[in-house]
């Protein structure tokens, strides 16, 4: 397959002129998406999952727009400096499904390159942060309660915080999980009720969390139409504002494959 970084160009007027299949990348109106959902939502920092487009020119062009990157392997992590991309505009997500010694490896690997913000669901996830990276912040990956998804139960992720405030990390808060390719805007209503839920245990804990991810989910375009972004951006700040009030906190929004389907 090729790829080619392409400015926009009108859809009925583009002619092939490499091999197929070929896929194009509309890279100002990937940025566009992401500038549209950011202002759409107060507070809010709209991250590039790096895993859906890793693409040289994209990247390049999300940070020159002052993108953010969620990464989950050193190969992306990589890529993201190599372009640009400033330390603190990196998280480090939780890859479903690895093994806890290459796990270990990872969060090293990040930490040698100077990102300080991690998303755990576990103990040891938490211990090896507090050794490779002492104080960084530490959001905690909430399960959506099926089978193969991973993460900690509402309970689970308050003790895991609780235990890594103790470990000197910064107890930040958690991250929830709405699936892939989500139509329904009120998909996000639930787990953002669980995350309030658990920042309200925190603090009658003492502890103070101060950020949380709302996931991904947003759908791409898809043929027979999804509900447009701003529908999706409308909900998640409702849901925040209703269930945080004052008490709100900073706010991660990743879009994964609805940016990489925008810069197609």
């Amino acid at each position: 397959m090729t790829l080619l970084a392409t400015a926009p160009r009108p859809a009925l007027t583009r002619r092939r002129t490499a091999e197929t299949p070929c896929l194009e990348l509309d890279v100002a109106r990937a940025v566009a998406r992401l500038r549209r959902l950011a202002g759409a939502i107060p507070g809010a920092t709209v991250h590039h999952t790096v895993e859906g487009d890793p693409h040289p020119a994209l990247l390049a062009s999300l940070v020159a727009a002052g993108g953010s990157f969620s990464v989950e392997t050193p190969p992306k992590l990589r890529a993201c400096l190599a372009a640009g991309a400033p330390e603190d505009s990196l998280v480090h997500g939780r890859l479903a499904g690895g093994e806890d010694t290459a796990r270990g490896d990872c969060l090293a690997e990040a930490a040698r390159l100077g990102v300080r913000r991690f998303v755990v669901d576990s103990d040891l996830d938490c211990r090896t942060v507090a050794e490779v990276a002492p104080g960084s912040a530490v959001l905690v990956r909430v399960s959506r309660g099926q089978a193969g998804t991973g993460g900690c139960t509402p309970t689970e992720a308050v003790s895991v915080l609780v235990g890594a405030a103790r470990l000197g990390l910064d107890a930040a808060g958690v991250s929830v999980d709405v699936g892939a390719e989500r139509l329904n805007p009120v998909a996000w209503r639930a787990p953002i009720a669980v995350a309030s839920s658990i920042f309200t245990a925190l603090r009658k804990a003492g502890h103070r969390p101060w950020l949380m991810g709302v996931g991904g989910g947003l759908p791409a375009t898809h043929e027979n139409g999804a509900p447009p972004a701003s529908l999706f951006a409308a909900a998640i700040d409702r849901a925040l504002r209703q269930e945080f009030g004052i008490e709100r906190p900073q706010t991660l929004v990743e879009l994964g494959r609805a940016l990489g389907v925008a810069a197609a």
